[in-house]
């Protein structure tokens, strides 16, 4: 009796999680929205230098930097909203100038779809002025507001309400009304 031997494919899917990557706005996507569209958790955006007129809403956990500082990288309000709206947990913005705008450079708020708040947030190394106000958090908790220079605007850090153990420090605050203003602070 013959035995046959049939080659056998097995195949093995092995689940690997994916790796950060760093997304480079105007190299991989155009517009700094559609790169943050585009990106996973964990990525970062690195925004070469330039000027942009944006209203970006964040709804992931990535970070956004400029590549070179914020003598180079100029983020302006594109509406009469905020220049950046971040409505999510573990995200960075750092190294832009944010100006020009009707209300905030950075909101950072609750999830509007689930009213989670968004925590672990780090705001720093940034140049904020001709805005209404530099930095808003709101339901924000354990993020860290660092090394940032606010002038020009009406309130400069303001409405910390409804959050806890958050770090502001090192920020540079002139020509406001207003410096950092703090409501309805909750304990841990």
């Amino acid at each position: 009796m013959r035995f046959r031997f049939f080659p056998v494919l097995l195949i093995v899917l092995i689940s690997v999680p994916s790796m950060a990557q760093e997304i480079y706005v105007p190299d991989d996507y155009s517009t700094i929205q559609e790169a943050i569209n585009a990106a996973n958790d964990g990525d970062t955006i690195v925004v070469r230098d330039g000027l942009y007129s944006v209203y970006l809403q964040i709804n992931r956990s990535i970070s956004l930097r400029s590549e070179n500082g914020s003598a180079g990288c100029i983020l302006e309000a594109s509406t009469n909203d905020d220049v950046i709206e971040v409505h999510a947990d573990n995200v960075s913005i750092s190294g832009f100038t944010i100006r020009n705008g009707n209300d905030d450079g950075v909101d950072v708020e609750p999830d509007p779809v689930t009213s989670d708040p968004s925590d672990h947030v780090n705001i720093s190394d940034n140049v904020f002025y001709s805005l209404y106000g530099g930095i808003q958090l709101e339901d924000s908790n354990s993020s860290v507001i660092m090394n940032n220079s606010i002038s020009s605007v009406t309130e400069g850090i303001y409405y910390v309400g409804a959050s806890y153990s958050n770090l502001i420090v090192n920020n540079t605050i002139s020509n406001s009304s207003y410096g950092i203003s703090i409501s309805r602070a909750m304990e841990a």
